[in-house]
Order: C-alpha cells, then sequence, then structure tokens
C-alpha cells in the first residue's frame, strides 16, 4: 500500500525545515570547537610556547577511554527516547534539559585545575569529557532520530537532511571562525567556550519551535530494551551503513585533530590562521549542499554517497604531497585542496542521514513499530566512534615520525592514513541495499527476505 504523503508535505513547511535545523548549528559549534581544541590545548606541540597539561603518550588513551563509554551508552539513550510516551513527546524533552547541561560541561573543559602536568589534569581531563560527550549525545541523538518523521516523504528527507547540513555547517562555520580568534584573544580559551555555549543554547531553543512529533498512538509498543538493542545489531543493513561511516568518520575526526599541527607546523602559519581553512572548507560545503541536495532528490542515495566519498578519500591522500615543496607553494595547494575536500565532504556526510530514515524504515517493517533514535543513537557509536580511532593514531604517528617545525612528517602521513580508512569504509558499505522509499524498502524484503 503506498502512503499518502500529502497532509505530511502540508505541514513541513520551509520555515519549519529551518527552525527545526536550527539545532545542527548547537551540535555543531560546539563540536568543532572541542575537537578542533581539546588535544592541542591539553598536549600542544612542544614548540608552541604553550603548556603541556596531559602527556600526548595519555591523552590519546584519555579520549578514547571517554568517547567509548560514551558510544556504549548512545544506544540505551536511543532507546530511552524511543520508548518514551510522554505529554512532552519523545525528543523535546531530551533538548530541554540535557542541551544546557552538555553547555555547561563544554565550558568547563577549558578550566584545568592545573596549567602544568599534572595527575589532577588527568584525571579532571577524562571525567569533565567524558560527562560532556554524554550529556551531548542525550539531546542530539532525540534531535536527529525527529527526522524521519518530521519527514516521511523520500524527497523531504533528502531537503530536510541538506538544510540540516547548512544549519550544521553554519555552526561549524562561526565554531571555526570564532573558536580560533577567541582562543588566541584576551578572553582565551575560557571565553571561547562561554561564547560558544551561548550560541549554542540560541540554536536549541529555535528548533523546539519547529519540532513535531508523532502522537502516541502513531508509535506501537516499545520494545524492551534489550530486544530492542539486539533487533537494532541484528539490522543487516544498518550494519553496512554503520561500519562504513564509522571509518569514514575516523578520517574526518583525524582530519580535524590534525589541522592546527598541519597549519602551525607544515604551512608554518599562525594558529589563528586555523580556523581560515576551516572556514575556507565550511564555505565549500555550504554551496554544494545545494548541489548534492538536487541531485539526492533524483538519484539513489547509496550510489552518490559512495561516488562522494571515493573522491574524498582520494583527496585526503593527496594532503601527503603538501609540505613537500615549501613556502608559498604549500599555501597555495592547501588552498586548491581543501576546497574540493570540502565539496565531496558535503556529500558524504549529508547523504548518511537520508538513508537513515530507510534504515528505520526497513526497521518498522521487521519490529511494527517506529525506533528512529535507537539507530541514530547507534549511528552515534561509528559518528564519535570513528574520532577515536584519529585520537589512538594520531600520537603514535606524532611521536614516531615527528611533530615538529624541523621535522612535520607524523603530521603529513597522517593525510595518507586519512584516506586509506575512508576505503576501508567503502569495503563495508557494499552490503547496504536499500532504495529511499518506503516502497523500496518493502519491495527489497519481499525479494531477498521472504517478505515481510
Amino acid at each position: 500500500m503506498v502512503k499518502d504523503y500529502s497532509s505530511i508535505r502540508a505541514k513541513l513547511t520551509t520555515g519549519r525545515m529551518m527552525l527545526f535545523s536550527s539545532a545542527s548549528i548547537s551540535t555543531n559549534i560546539m563540536a568543532i570547537t572541542v575537537s578542533t581544541w581539546l588535544m592541542y590545548t591539553y598536549a600542544p606541540p612542544p614548540d608552541s610556547g604553550r603548556p603541556a597539561l596531559v602527556p600526548i603518550a595519555l591523552i590519546g588513551i584519555l579520549m578514547a577511554v571517554g568517547s567509548l563509554v560514551n558510544a556504549l551508552i548512545d544506544p540505551l539513550l536511543g532507546h530511552w527516547s524511543d520508548s518514551r510516551r510522554g505529554r512532552l513527546g519523545r525528543r523535546r524533552p531530551f533538548i530541554l534539559v540535557f542541551l544546557p547541561l552538555s553547555v555547561l560541561l563544554m565550558i568547563l573543559i577549558w578550566t584545568p585545575p592545573h596549567r602544568s602536568l599534572s595527575t589532577t589534569n588527568v584525571i579532571y581531563f577524562l571525567l569533565v569529557t567524558t560527562l560532556y560527550y554524554t550529556a551531548h549525545s542525550a539531546w542530539q541523538i532525540p534531535y536527529d532520530g525527529a527526522l524521519p518523521e518530521m519527514a516521511e516523504e523520500p524527497k523531504d528527507r533528502v531537503t530536510l537532511a541538506a538544510w540540516k547540513n547548512v544549519f550544521a555547517l553554519v555552526g561549524v562555520l562561526i565554531g571555526a571562525l570564532a573558536s580560533g580568534v577567541l582562543y588566541n584573544s584576551a578572553m582565551g580559551p575560557l571565553g571561547m567556550g562561554i561564547a560558544v555555549g551561548v550560541a549554542a543554547l540560541i540554536g536549541g531553543g529555535m528548533t523546539l519551535l519547529g519540532l513535531r512529533e508523532k502522537k502516541v498512538e502513531e508509535l506501537g509498543q516499545a520494545l524492551p530494551v534489550a530486544k530492542g538493542i539486539l533487533a537494532t545489531f541484528k539490522n543487516r543493513q544498518f550494519i553496512g551503513l554503520f561500519l562504513a561511516t564509522l571509518f569514514v568518520q575516523a578520517a574526518y575526526g583525524m582530519l580535524i585533530v590534525n589541522l592546527p599541527y598541519f597549519v602551525t607546523l607544515v604551512l608554518g602559519m599562525p594558529e589563528g590562521n586555523v580556523a581560515i581553512v576551516q572556514g575556507v572548507v565550511i564555505i565549500v560545503m555550504a554551496f554544494a549542499a545545494i548541489f548534492w541536495n538536487r541531485i539526492g532528490r533524483r538519484r539513489l542515495n547509496r550510489g552518490l554517497w559512495r561516488t562522494a566519498t571515493l573522491i574524498l578519500g582520494c583527496l585526503y591522500a593527496a594532503g601527503f604531497l603538501i609540505g613537500m615543496i615549501p613556502g608559498t607553494v604549500s599555501v597555495a595547494m592547501t588552498f586548491v585542496l581543501f576546497p574540493l575536500i570540502g565539496f565531496m565532504l558535503a556529500g558524504s556526510s549529508m547523504l548518511p542521514y537520508a538513508m537513515m530514515g530507510s534504515v528505520a524504515d526497513y526497521d518498522e517493517i521487521k519490529t511494527s513499530t517506529r525506533r528512529e533514535a535507537i539507530y541514530y543513537g547507534s549511528f552515534s557509536l561509528a559518528v564519535e566512534g570513528g574520532p577515536t580511532i584519529s585520537t589512538l593514531l594520531l600520537p603514535v604517528l606524532y611521536q614516531n615520525f615527528g611533530y615538529t617545525v624541523d621535522n612535520p612528517l607524523g603530521v603529513r602521513l597522517a593525510y595518507l592514513v586519512i584516506g586509506a580508512l575512508v576505503i576501508i569504509g567503502l569495503l563495508f558499505f557494499r552490503t547496504y541495499k536499500l532504495g529511499d522509499t518506503p516502497e523500496d524498502v518493502r519491495r527489497f524484503v519481499e525479494e531477498n527476505e521472504g517478505g515481510v
């Protein structure tokens, strides 16, 4: 039976899409600020003039532990949101409570107890970052889980995913430009954290005005937590998308964390220029989102994602060549290569959120209930677990191959590793076979899995 989307389409206006997408500013302005400056603040380059607060050999392990704890909790947070049946809905209460808490914890990241190496800093770093990532996930996962129920018609999903991507890029752009300026100003890291937190609260508040949720009677009966999580990870289509995203996000996380070291050590530019390189990528991504939205409404999403991501992996690996010729040539190469990365990154980062709608449709056929957030929560295992891989790999590269002005080989080698991670992700993606419409998904089940 074909769904009637007419009532949904009438409700999903451009204004509502924009309001709903505003929280993407919040999550990304915080994420880019923390991703860019966290490791650099606690374990700066030896010749940066900044004090080391946590040993570089240890910081990758600490970040991995915190991310792993958070990643394991994410599916539970998604199930909690999916299972909630209350007057305020399944998603709204999580945004109201956990967005302000995540802002507070993000600010605390930039207040280490000591301005030198100490055991207290190590304990503080692990505690505050773990709590921050958990609180951040506790509102972001329900927010992401609302996308398929906000936009049930396939074309609307791509459009809403595009709006979320544009607003995400606005958040990244604000975070990248503002954090770079504020970090090196009299306000310092703490002032940077406060300013970013205020902007995040504004974006989240706007989203609450546009959020619309299904009625309780439309949701089906909630599954028990163990059964729900088991059903999630038995979903073979989800697993293919999950593993692909894990490695692609590992590549992206490594790109972001490596950037301050690349700009200062390979290009020989001041720390404030990190924001310029990020800004160029983000601006290109924002304009490229228009292209990917239009083509994504006419072409199969999984094919588009595969093409964009393959080219992206090749561009990442080409970053190794920057720095082989010193001086202005390296700077010129950077501002040619990174806009190309931004164009492909727009498609690679946007399309999985549209494909997750098909994953939720597939799950509804198999379980007879709507469980979007547990999939976005489990998806966060990949989105957050991927950068964990980068925090383990980068310190090893730096220590063994160099991360100084005289020898930045470890920083340049990171680009080859980044490209390799993307190729691994593409290999896992081969198992994802779903189409873009509920009818395509149902047809796939009937033809390949013996019916519903």
